[in-house]
């Protein structure tokens, strides 16, 4: 492509209109896969497009926020209701939604520094506030997400609600972790190490995995669920190992249709409506249809997961 100036002295010799050839002269440079004026305007595009992201991003964290805020509202008109027709008030609040947990908390708190203690046992308060109580019977189970920003602390909050999870009653708790062994086996050492210690030599909880071996045929154990002991397990969030989860289940299906479950999927990130995780865990409903499920997700990641009941936001840590 010959230069601008090259163009302009060809039209002054001919006498031909020098706008209209130098316009489509310019047309012919930005043409060009590798000429500079399509290199422009590919740089200007990305640009363009990067801007846009940062505005979707920032609309998203503005729009959970005000879900969380009109969801709360919910809750405090309703329980206004409640209190007009004389019913029961709950023992306490957050952010207008009652708190029905009141279970122990101290040996959490001492593996943080107290700031930050204290924020992940309010947060997982509100966050557990937002299931259904565990014990109040058949009904349309809770279905929601958790967005924690990077480097806050997510496994801290994860085994704060995983612990106040089985201390409140429910039965069955499955976590989810990443796919690679290194993050199971990290976040099953938080979890353990958040859990109360042995009461008169009872372990607080029935464990089907643990630090060093992922999850395996367990039948027997799920069918013989003991009172007052919920069983724990953390799974990597692969289909092969979902696999042999729902299969047990299946099998013990008589034993644990009516418990109370919970899904805390720690790796909500990978989360994508309609792939085979995904399939797999829905299909968890079919054998034990009271399980209710928490995606925790970075701030900014695909608000993927259908019918979801609330999105909560959690703050950024200054630790």
């Amino acid at each position: 492509m010959p230069p601008t100036s090259f163009v302009i002295e060809l039209c002054n010799d001919a006498g031909a209109d020098k706008v209209r050839l130098g316009r489509l002269h310019l047309a012919a440079q930005e043409a060009q896969p590798r000429g500079w004026g399509h290199a422009t305007r590919l740089r200007q595009e990305a640009a363009t497009a990067r801007r846009q992201a940062m505005h979707a991003k920032r609309e998203l964290q503005l729009t959970a926020a005000a879900l969380a805020d009109a969801q709360d509202r919910i809750c405090e008109l309703e329980q206004q209701l409640a209190n007009l027709r004389g019913l029961t008030s709950p023992a306490g609040h957050i952010g207008g939604r009652p708190v029905w947990y009141a279970g122990p908390r101290g040996r959490l708190l001492t593996r943080q520094t107290p700031a930050f203690g204290a924020q992940v046992d309010q947060v997982s308060d509100r966050i557990v506030a937002h299931l259904r109580h565990p014990q109040s019977g058949p009904g349309i189970p809770a279905c929601g997400t958790v967005l924690v920003p990077q480097q806050s602390g997510k496994s801290a909050y994860v085994s704060a609600v995983t612990v106040k999870a089985a201390d409140a009653g429910f039965g069955l708790v499955m976590v989810l972790s990443g796919p690679w062994n290194a993050e199971r086996t990290q976040l099953q050492a938080n979890i353990e190490a958040a859990l109360p210690p042995r009461a008169h030599d009872i372990p607080p909880v029935r464990w089907l995995t643990s630090v060093t071996r992922d999850y395996r045929r367990a039948v027997r154990q799920l069918r013989t669920m003991p009172d007052r002991q919920p069983i724990l397990m953390v799974v990597k969030r692969n289909a092969a190992v979902l696999r042999k989860v729902i299969a047990d289940l299946r099998e013990a299906r008589n034993a644990i249709s009516d418990v109370p479950a919970l899904i805390i999927d720690a790796a909500g990130d990978t989360a994508l409506a309609g792939d085979r995780v995904e399939s797999l865990l829905n299909s968890v409903l079919d054998v034990v249809p009271r399980t209710q499920y928490i995606r925790f997700a970075s701030v900014g990641a695909d608000q993927g997961v259908p019918s979801q009941d609330f999105v909560l936001s959690v703050p950024a840590s200054d630790d």
